[in-house]
């Protein structure tokens, strides 16, 4: 969770960017990747939240094993579904807003069984653990594109 909580708060520091496009890099400006991650972790914690623990059950997922050892996803080939992507305008107050949200929606994650899940479309149920080290990977892959587009990698 620390790790996560990390990667979160390198990406909020980015908001002063949220303007910033760089087309050769990627199509959608800062603030969308940022707004992207966030709608992300508040859907997926309300997943887990909505999630019946004793319906858990592991599963060899080829791909994710791929992506937890490589701790990175490779560019252009997810595509996002529609409730995870960006509909408002992005300012600076959306970014504030949706940052508490943001917070707010992590801080219940410890507070979750150990067994809480969601259903990923690739990589099928991940556990509370296993959703943990998604999002820290979602985040820092977003994060990254973003260090790119304001040059700061």
């Amino acid at each position: 969770m620390k790790k996560l909580t990390q990667v979160i708060h390198s990406l909020t520091a980015s908001a002063t960017h949220f303007e910033v496009r760089n087309q050769e890099i990627s199509q959608a400006s800062v603030g969308w990747h940022i707004v992207h991650s966030y709608l992300v972790i508040m859907s997926i914690v309300t997943a887990l939240k909505k999630s019946n623990p004793s319906d858990y059950k592991w599963k060899f997922s080829l791909p994710h094993l791929y992506v937890s050892i490589r701790g990175d996803f490779p560019r252009g080939r997810g595509k996002a579904p529609e409730r995870v992507l960006p509909r408002e305008e992005i300012n600076s107050e959306v970014l504030e807003r949706l940052a508490v949200e943001t917070q707010n929606a992590l801080g219940e994650i410890p507070g979750l069984p150990r067994n809480a899940h969601f259903k990923h479309p690739l990589f099928g149920l991940l556990n509370k653990k296993a959703t943990i080290r998604f999002l820290e990977i979602h985040t820092r892959h977003h994060g990254k594109i973003i260090d790119e587009m304001t040059g700061e990698r």
